[in-house]
Order: C-alpha cells, then sequence, then structure tokens
C-alpha cells in the first residue's frame, strides 16, 4: 500500500473526520486496525458541517467536503433499477442536522446529528445559499420522496476498507434500500432492508413505545437481521467476496412495492483499516496531517 494512501487515511483520522472507537457490539471480527467513524459532523479538512450543507460534488465542486482523503461521497439515480426516469432527478447528497426540531422534516429527527440524505428536488427545496465558510447550502433540507427522482449515496474508497456498519434512517413502510459491497475483486455482499427496519418517528410515538426511528445494519451478519418494525436485512453474496477489501459502497433508497416514497437517511458509517503496524503509520505522520487543505 503506498505512502500516499496511508497519509490520506492518517490525515483524515487527526483531523476530525474520522473518529476512533471500538467495534459494533454483537459482531466478532477479526483483530485488525484501528476502527474509524464517518459522523459527518466535519468535513474531512475538520470543518463543521452545517444542516443543509451540499455534500455531493456534482452539486457544490467548488467546496469538497471529501475526495481528497481516504473516503469520497458521490451519488447515482436509480435509472438501471427502473426508479428513476427524471426529468428532475434528487439534488445530490445534503446534511441534515437531526438533532434540529420545529417546522423541519420531523420523520428525521432522530436525534443522531448530522445524517446525510438525498435533497428533494421539488423547487421550494432546490433553494440554495452560497455561505462563504462552507459553500453551498441548501436553506429547506428535505429527503427525496419522489419515486422518479429515486437515487442512492455511493461511499468511495481510496483503498481497499473493512466494512463493520451503517446506521439507516426512516426506513418505514413505504421504504426500502439496497446495500452493496464491492470488494478490490469486482464480486458484491448485497444487504435488502425491507420496509419496517426503523419506524416513522413522526408518525409511531417513540416516547411512549421506546423506538428510535434509526437502527444500525451490520456488515459482517449474513443471518437475518430484524429492525425496530417489523422489517429485516438479509443478505447474498458472489462467492469469494472479501470485506476485508471493500471499495465502494452503494446505498440505494427506492419505494417499496405499492409505495411511491423512496426517502430516507444514514448516518455513522464504521469502517477498519485491515493493516497491521498502523500505530508506527500514525506516530510517523503526525507533522504532516496537521496541515489542513484549508
Amino acid at each position: 500500500m503506498s505512502e500516499g494512501c496511508w497519509k490520506a487515511a492518517v490525515a483524515a483520522v487527526m483531523l476530525g473526520v474520522l473518529t476512533p472507537g471500538p467495534a459494533e457490539a454483537g459482531v466478532s471480527l477479526p483483530a485488525s486496525g484501528p476502527t474509524i467513524v464517518f459522523d459527518f459532523e466535519t468535513d474531512e479538512s475538520g470543518g463543521d458541517i452545517v444542516h443543509g450543507q451540499i455534500i455531493d460534488p456534482a452539486f457544490d465542486p467548488d467546496d469538497p467536503e471529501f475526495g481528497a482523503g481516504l473516503l469520497t461521497v458521490t451519488s447515482r439515480d436509480l435509472i438501471d433499477e427502473g426508479f428513476a426516469v427524471g426529468p428532475d432527478f434528487h439534488n445530490g447528497v445534503t446534511a441534515f442536522d437531526s438533532d434540529l426540531a420545529g417546522d423541519l422534516d420531523e420523520d428525521l429527527q432522530v436525534g443522531s446529528g448530522n445524517i446525510l440524505i438525498l435533497q428533494n428536488s421539488a423547487l421550494t427545496d432546490t433553494v440554495v445559499v452560497d455561505d462563504p465558510d462552507v459553500g453551498l447550502v441548501y436553506v429547506t433540507p428535505d429527503d427525496e420522496a419522489n419515486t422518479d427522482d429515486a437515487g442512492a449515496i455511493v461511499f468511495s474508497f481510496a483503498m481497499p476498507v473493512l466494512l463493520e456498519s451503517l446506521d439507516l434512517v426512516d426506513i418505514d413502510e413505504g421504504v426500502q434500500v439496497t446495500a452493496t459491497l464491492t470488494d478490490a475483486q469486482g464480486l458484491t455482499r448485497t444487504f435488502l432492508v425491507t420496509p419496517g427496519f426503523t419506524v416513522d418517528i413522526n408518525e409511531e410515538g417513540i416516547v411512549a413505545d421506546g423506538l428510535s426511528g434509526i437502527e444500525t445494519l451490520e456488515f459482517a451478519v449474513l443471518a437475518a437481521q430484524p429492525g425496530e418494525n417489523g422489517g429485516e436485512a438479509t443478505a447474498t453474496e458472489d462467492a469469494g467476496f472479501d470485506l476485508f477489501t471493500v471499495v465502494e459502497l452503494d446505498v440505494a433508497f427506492a419505494p417499496a412495492p405499492g409505495f411511491h416514497n423512496p426517502s430516507g437517511g444514514l448516518d455513522n458509517l464504521v469502517v477498519v483499516i485491515p493493516e497491521p503496524g498502523v500505530g508506527a503509520v500514525v506516530l510517523a505522520g503526525l507533522p504532516w496531517v496537521m496541515r489542513r487543505r484549508r
């Protein structure tokens, strides 16, 4: 593995966009390098990400939040799947502060800080302001809810990694998610997440029922993973798929059969660097990583 790749990963850790953390409880993974968490509170240079900030470089190419380090975040339309027919499509990966309350998208207010959504392309949701500190920001961040505009959030990695888990938000009765991991050989492991993996907290009353509207998908688990409201995640994979050499994660939001709402969000992407001797690399890289991109 090149020195440049390792420096990119170390820089992301040291500058705050990646937070070292323990492996998720209940998942047994072989010993490896550091576990790191993308929580989307900061960009790869350590700058705060704000509510409504455009993360997708296709929609704000002048102010990339990610792409120079370990992770690149992009999006695509579900044209091949037969959902996205336009003409507008979604408006790209956007940050939504799920801690905020009030006249916002209440089913996304799950108390997990920033989550990522695909921005709705409805006319009232496409108004942007140019913030001198962070770039373009949607005035009204809102997840895409039109079948014709359905899409996927795509995470690409600068080096092969082990993916541990991802939190999914608002995968209620009208939504299904397909999460596809691709390894360095081009082989895949695919999780189908069915409606009801989470509740819609705007309708279900989480205070009374102890429900959260956010649920963790474990990538090392091949058995069915039950959700909190009757849905589940099931896995299929190509023979020979290697969870330790993942180079891409594609998370597609589609309407469930009989519904027309491909909305939802995600948070807390947990990544492990499967490399021995990483401690020495971190120590050697300390002076280099303190130089920020901006």
